[in-house]
């Protein structure tokens, strides 16, 4: 291939490189290019160099002086044409001069121009409109077309057909993922993939088969069972009411913490009366588009007239019956006409007689007022955590299909669990039977109860940790202090059980079980307060009156973090302080820097820190005895502590 180039290097074919007297030098003296060694097929090579290798040395010398003097790059290996049928500048002059070019095409706003040989050969070179070369291709015959563009060749076509077909793939999948979003599978499908609002029936998780669901299967919770015995029996006898002119309630709004029944307890009413019981979940009516969800509810009131009398339940009501915001076009409109729409149906111009609304929520609060008002939810039933003898009938209830060992003690694990919902005493029996289960037991005891209890309160134990004896010592006197001072103070939890076994984060643990009053009261006095601050410093205390201050350790760190919120609270939140008095500090109702609240926390904390030291210093050998037999055991029960203390401590054992 010969090519013009802008240099003075020539590659033989031999892979020499001569510079400078080239022409001399390598043609004529060293006779480096064998002519004759050129195939054929590149005469045109030979024809270009013949001249100069037969001509004589005062014409080599002429064209090395010339101007015109030209440099050629010869390599043999190579094709005379490009990748793509893309020519050389070169060789398209050249085929012009021997007439072998067609046709060649000047097209617009492109880089190369597209030429036909008369052999039917498409390629392209890259050329400009230059007049002469025009002209030299007039003179060959050679026909010249200005066009706006060509025919594609075949590869061209067949990346356009990918293109296409690609793009209309990718709309085809962004259809499919829009049609299972958008009708949730429910109803909609492939049919009809844009029904936002088809029926609840398959909207919405309906269940009108027979609900056999009574009050037998509720347990812990009489007093929101006997504010729902009206109901039951409107539904029942209905004329004896409406004789009187007596209208049932519209709606019962349930509320409560989580897993105390709601759901069970609106299914139980359903039972009880011997109705269809269709319920939903309130998140269901929030949808991406304004006046889906309002439509929603048109639907499934409809349906729920169709079936009355019945029960209509929607759990977690919250997340559409919240106070309706005040701006316009905002982000809650959907929910907005939502609520709207629900207001409505449970008491506007519609007629929605024999349906009666059950609705759950953990958050009363943040129900919108006309949704609460007489007329539509007309009750307020509150569900509270059961006592202990509600634990025990749920305990009952739960254990009934359980083989439980002759050992049990349910009064026990009902005094053992108290703040407990029903949700997590049947939790609690699961536990254990799973646990017993694993183990192969043929029953459950009552140890399993108690162990799986522990789990659950103080997390799982943590047996891969190797605890030396050293930190054993520091952990059995911390909780040692922690035990003697629960024990000490007049007014506190009952104990229940002291451990240095890890378990997650705690190195050990003094579990005392609340008081079933107090916490029924949700009351707590100062001294209470006080004595709770005296025992979460007594572990503490307790490593500094053994080991001394320089050899305390940072495990009562979580114990100084709640006696320092506890302290703040009774000083800026209770108003168990005389020196601020009864001003709550806390929520911005007063400057905060006119008080120095800080210092009154201290205050409490270093009293607190006293007290807890005074105590165990009076019973330092008991601090020795519960810390060794600690170690000994890891374990202690209350029979265990009673055994120890023999009456030595000031105030007895709860």
């Amino acid at each position: 291939m010969i090519r013009s180039l802008l240099s003075k290097n020539i590659k033989t074919n031999s892979n020499k490189l001569f510079t400078n007297k080239y022409l001399r030098n390598s043609f004529i003296k060293k006779n480096i290019i064998n002519v004759s060694a050129i195939p054929d097929d590149f005469s045109f090579i030979k024809q270009s160099i013949d001249p100069i290798i037969n001509a004589p040395i005062e014409t080599i010398e002429h064209i090395e002086n010339s101007k015109e003097k030209r440099f050629f790059n010869i390599d043999l290996k190579q094709s005379p044409k490009l990748n793509n049928n893309e020519w050389l500048y070169n060789d398209f002059v050249y085929a012009i001069d021997n007439n072998e070019i067609f046709e060649v095409y000047f097209v617009k706003d492109k880089q190369f121009t597209e030429f036909i040989t008369k052999e039917g050969v498409k390629g392209v070179v890259q050329l400009t409109e230059n007049p002469l070369l025009i002209e030299r291709m007039l003179q060959h015959n050679v026909n010249i077309r200005y066009v706006n563009e060509v025919a594609e060749t075949t590869g061209s076509i067949l990346r356009m057909i990918n293109s296409v077909v690609f793009q209309v793939i990718g709309i085809l999948i962004i259809i499919r993922i829009g049609t299972i979003l958008l009708s949730k599978d429910k109803g909609g499908g492939i049919n009809n993939p844009f029904s936002f609002s088809d029926s609840p029936g398959k909207e919405y998780d309906e269940e009108l088969d027979v609900n056999n669901t009574t009050f037998k299967d509720v347990a812990g919770i009489e007093n929101a069972k006997e504010d729902l015995l009206q109901i039951i029996d409107f539904l029942n006898y209905p004329e004896n009411y409406i004789k009187l002119g007596a209208k049932i309630p519209r709606g019962v709004l349930l509320s409560g913490p989580p897993g105390v029944g709601k759901t069970l307890l609106a299914k139980a009413v359903a039972g009880e009366a011997g109705v269809p019981f269709i319920s939903c979940s309130a998140s269901e009516f929030i949808e991406l588009f304004v006046g889906v969800g309002a439509s929603r509810v048109r639907k499934l009131f409809k349906q729920a007239q169709e079936k009355a009398p019945c029960i209509l339940f929607i759990d977690e009501i919250d997340a559409i019956g919240r106070k309706r915001s005040a701006s316009i076009g905002g982000s809650s409109d959907e929910r907005d006409q939502t609520i709207n729409q629900l207001l409505t149906e449970m008491d506007g111009f519609s007629n929605n007689e024999g349906v009666i609304i059950i609705a759950a929520t953990n958050r009363p609060e943040l129900l919108d007022d006309a949704l609460t008002r007489p007329g539509r939810f007309d009750r307020s039933v509150k569900v509270e955590l059961p006592n202990n003898n509600g634990r025990k009938n749920i305990l009952e209830l739960y254990l009934k299909n359980k083989p439980v060992s002759q050992d049990i003690n349910i009064p026990k694990l009902a005094k053992m669990t108290t703040g407990f919902s029903g949700a997590q005493l049947e939790n609690l029996c699961n536990e254990a039977a799973i646990y017993a289960a694993r183990n192969k037991m043929e029953d459950i005891p009552q140890k399993v109860f108690e162990l799986t209890l522990d789990k659950l309160n103080l997390g799982a134990e943590t047996k891969t940790n190797l605890i030396t004896e050293s930190k054993k010592k520091i952990l059995a006197y911390h909780e040692a202090g922690h035990t003697i001072t629960g024990l000490v103070v007049s007014d506190f939890d009952n104990f229940r059980k002291v451990s240095i076994v890890s378990r997650g984060n705690a190195g050990g643990v003094t579990f005392f079980e609340p008081n079933e009053e107090r916490i029924d009261m949700g009351l707590y006095t100062r001294e209470y307060l006080q004595n709770r601050l005296v025992v979460l410093m007594g572990g503490r205390c307790a490593e500094e009156l053994i080991f001394g201050k320089d050899k305390i350790t940072t495990g009562a760190s979580s114990d100084i973090m709640m006696a320092t919120e506890l302290a703040s609270d009774m000083v800026s939140y209770f108003g168990f302080n005389e020196n601020i008095g009864p001003i709550n500090t806390k929520n911005n109702y007063v400057d905060i820097n006119s008080y120095d609240v800080g210092k009154e926390v201290k205050i409490l904390l270093d009293e607190a820190y006293k007290t807890a030291m005074l105590e165990l210093k009076r019973n330092k050998k008991l601090l020795h005895l519960i810390a060794n037999e600690l170690i000994e055991k890891e374990t202690l029960e209350i029979e265990d502590i009673i055994k120890l203390t023999k009456g030595k401590l000031k105030c007895d054992i709860k």
